[in-house]
């Protein structure tokens, strides 16, 4: 007796679980396997939040500038501002 059992038997014995048609395994790029992994890591999103405000903070500097400048001439040294 032949102990290869062909796939119908294989099914009906229950030893491969039956997927269907059309199921499969799905595959993942490097970018979801990335995203993912990144998303469970609660200090990374902290860095990641954190390095974000700082490009906004940069990005927004010279809007604020102009409103903090009260001299006209923002170049002139001023002498009488020292410590003597």
């Amino acid at each position: 007796m032949s102990k290869v059992a062909t796939e119908g038997a294989r099914e009906e014995a229950g030893l491969e679980p039956s997927l269907g048609p059309g199921a499969g395994v799905e595959g993942r790029t490097p970018w979801q396997l990335f995203w993912r992994r990144f998303r469970r890591d609660r200090v990374a999103l902290v860095g990641l939040f954190l390095i974000g405000l700082m490009i906004v903070a940069a990005l927004s500097a010279g809007f604020f500038a102009k409103y903090v400048v009260h001299h006209p001439d923002i170049n002139e040294f001023h002498f009488d501002m020292l410590d003597d």
